[in-house]
């Protein structure tokens, strides 16, 4: 059970990207509330919560995992009133992520739009073809109204490719590379030659097969892609995230451990 909830667990930082700037918390309390196991200003994570989060491990590191990742949550202002599972606690932060973001996204989104001629950041689509297959014929249902995901569910002869919607990422899961260092430079040159911008596919030539290759429209990428653009706005996004988390009021049932305001964690407790 802690593999699962560890996995959980690390999405959910994922996505509170800027999460990992919760260096300081500016209150703590670790007594006991009754049926509380924790609680960040008027939001409370109940037992019955707990349970449900870990299967009814409440002892130990799963508990004190799915507590800490909570309080996280829970204080950038997500609502967890009704969350009683992982992965809706994991859903609960790719939305309070999005919200965080949004009032930062325009300076990113111009950027994007600059495409080879300026952003900073590439977010690829592609349907690797097989030889028996005409790009053009792609090219044209795509520029039809097909989406990236049907053309690369009809088309692709990588699997693997048409199972991710045909979104095109490094060894690392990244779906928006860097325009400098990111993006294969012979890629990267093709796209330029063809005159390539968002929402427009365009054929590219791989060492062993031809490829139909879109930079993906800013309105298709998720939030979470989105941010990654522009790295002021991560930097802009994870300040605001502090902020939050350093004028929440936070409250750990001392059975279960307490706040580690240093690591942002919940961790064994231990008397003073």
């Amino acid at each position: 059970m802690s593999g699962r909830v560890s996995a959980v667990i690390r999405r959910t930082v994922l996505a509170l990207g800027a999460l990992a700037a919760v260096a300081s918390l500016s209150s703590c309390s670790t007594f006991s509330r009754s049926d509380t196991v924790a609680s960040v200003d008027d939001q409370e994570m109940s037992r019955t919560q707990l349970d449900s989060f870990t299967d009814g491990n409440t002892t130990g590191d799963a508990a004190r995992l799915a507590i800490g990742r909570w309080l996280q949550v829970a204080a950038v202002g997500a609502d967890l009133s009704d969350i009683t599972t992982l992965e809706e606690l994991q859903a609960a932060a790719e939305e309070a992520s999005a919200e965080l973001a949004e009032p930062f996204l325009g300076e990113a989104e111009a950027a994007y739009a600059l495409g080879l001629d300026g952003s900073p950041a590439l977010c690829l689509g592609a349907v690797l073809l097989d030889e028996t297959t005409d790009p053009q014929e792609v090219i044209d249902a795509m520029q039809g109204g097909m989406s990236l995901a049907d053309a690369a569910l009809q088309w692709s002869a990588d699997p693997a490719l048409a199972e991710a919607g045909g979104i095109v990422t490094d060894q690392n899961g990244t779906s928006c590379l860097a325009t400098d260092g990111g993006v294969n430079p012979d890629v990267l040159g093709q796209l330029g030659a063809a005159g390539a911008v968002p929402g427009i596919p365009v054929e590219v030539q791989l060492p062993n097969s031809k490829a139909v290759v879109v930079i993906r429209e800013w309105d298709d990428l998720a939030k979470q892609e989105q941010v990654k653009v522009l790295p002021s706005v991560q930097t802009q996004v994870a300040a605001e995230v502090n902020a939050r988390i350093q004028g929440a009021n936070v409250f750990v049932d001392s059975r279960f451990g307490q706040w580690d305001a240093a690591t942002g964690t919940v961790v064994p407790f231990t008397s003073k």
